[in-house]
């Protein structure tokens, strides 16, 4: 959903995702030399109701990127 450079701004991000009612959570990683904080929502059962949220997301200004992935099973 969106990356960051410092713990402070992906945990934020996160909990403004929980509070409009979305699962969320952040992941580390490493890019360019340099720590990144990738937030990440989900999951969700169908891609209707990805596209659902991304809509909500949309509707309340929170989102500017989004990377859907899909899993087995």
């Amino acid at each position: 959903m969106a990356s960051y450079t410092t713990l402070e701004e992906a945990d934020s991000r996160v909990e403004e995702l929980k509070a409009l009612g979305h699962g969320a959570w952040h992941v580390q990683g490493f890019a360019k030399g340099m720590n990144r904080y990738r937030v990440r929502i989900g999951p969700y059962a169908s891609e209707k109701e990805a596209a659902s949220a991304l809509l909500h997301m949309a509707t309340n200004n929170t989102t500017t990127q989004v990377l859907i992935a899909k899993t087995n099973g």
